[in-house]
């Protein structure tokens, strides 16, 4: 019984190698294109999630520019806005400046036109003094 088994295990060797019915190799080879197939696909999978990973970089690195360029543009807008408002307040404080000198300039020209009016009143009620000592020497 032992011889029997003997030999159908030495003509199922050959070259190292135990003989598989067809079917069993058939199906280890539709086997092993599935696994390379599986590893070709796991390749394919891991070279998009590394394509995905550094896009989704870029669109990161792309949006903070943006946030950056936006807020950037949005503090210049405010220095733009706060140098106009500076320049129309420095106007309209030169605007009452200018009036005020002006009232000013009017008020102390009346008060010397009135010290003049009254000079030549009190000059003219006054004699002439040069006359008198004239007439005295």
């Amino acid at each position: 019984m032992f011889g029997l088994f003997k030999e159908v295990v030495e003509k199922s060797v050959v070259a190292g190698e135990i003989q598989r019915p067809k079917e069993v190799r058939e199906q280890i080879l539709a086997l092993e294109k599935e696994r390379d197939k599986l590893n070709d696909d796991l390749r394919a999978a891991r070279d998009q999630l590394q394509e995905t990973r550094q896009k989704a970089k870029l669109e990161e690195q792309q949006l903070k520019h943006l946030t950056t360029m936006a807020l950037e543009k949005r503090e210049l807008e405010f220095a733009h806005k706060q140098v106009k408002l500076e320049g129309e307040k420095e106007r309209a404080i030169n605007a009452v400046k200018n009036e005020y000198r002006d009232k000013q300039e009017a008020t102390l020209q009346k008060q010397i036109e009135r010290g003049d009016t009254m000079y030549a009143q009190i000059l003219s009620a006054l004699p002439n003094v040069n006359v008198k000592m004239k007439g005295d020497m």
